[in-house]
């Protein structure tokens, strides 16, 4: 894998835990070593042996280990059911859809409500990792350019560079900078300029 994210920098790589049908320690161990390097390195993790374990809100546990819920055991799809299998599949396209929405970075409209003023709020969550939303009020139609600079002043990228309709308007920004690439922790400063208006402010990505 890692090889592989070195060949390909621009492509987000899922990790995966196995399943949660055996109650040995062994398997369970694996899955934590997965979820620990996950965390520890920033990777994109689609937790399959979580998803095993619950239903209806409750835990599945077997003399301390998670394991596959009992309403799961079954073997319409290989050695499990096919409720468990649609599941998985809603979770993982859910999770698609989030990496999706963050690659992107859509700008989108919060409501059809036109503000009294610009304005510039400050970007949820902050601090963040590995995403943040940026919120900005347009009263008027006009041309916008969004963004991120370091401490230093040096541009990281450009998130909004053209001619929008008046609106509340936020982009999510991923961590990335113009070249794909991972941002360091540390303090960064997004700034809004219009025809005629001009405003900054502070975030914090973290690790």
């Amino acid at each position: 894998m890692t090889a592989l994210e070195a060949a390909y920098p621009n492509i987000t790589f899922v990790y995966m835990t196995g399943n949660a049908q055996s109650e040995s320690s062994n398997r369970y161990d694996r899955n934590n070593q997965i979820r620990q390097y996950c965390v520890k390195n920033n990777k994109v993790l689609f937790d399959f042996a979580d998803l095993d374990c619950w239903y209806n809100g409750q835990k599945n546990i077997v003399n301390g280990i998670p394991c596959e819920h009992p309403r799961y055991h079954g073997d319409q799809a290989g050695h499990t059911t096919y409720e468990s299998c649609e599941n998985k599949a809603k979770a993982f396209r859910y999770l698609l859809a989030r990496l999706v929405e963050e690659q992107l970075m859509p700008v989108g409209e919060s409501n059809q409500l036109v503000p009294q003023e610009v304005k510039l709020e400050q970007n949820y969550p902050n601090p963040f990792n590995p995403s943040t939303r940026i919120n900005y009020n347009l009263s008027k139609s006009t041309y916008v350019i969004l963004k991120i600079y370091n401490i230093r002043g040096q541009e990281i990228k450009t998130l909004v560079n053209g001619f929008q309709t008046a609106g509340m308007k936020f982009i999510v920004w991923n961590g990335l900078d113009g070249q794909g690439q991972k941002v360091s922790s540390g303090i960064y400063i997004y700034q809004i300029d219009t025809s005629d208006f001009s405003s900054s402010k502070k975030m914090v990505m973290v690790q």
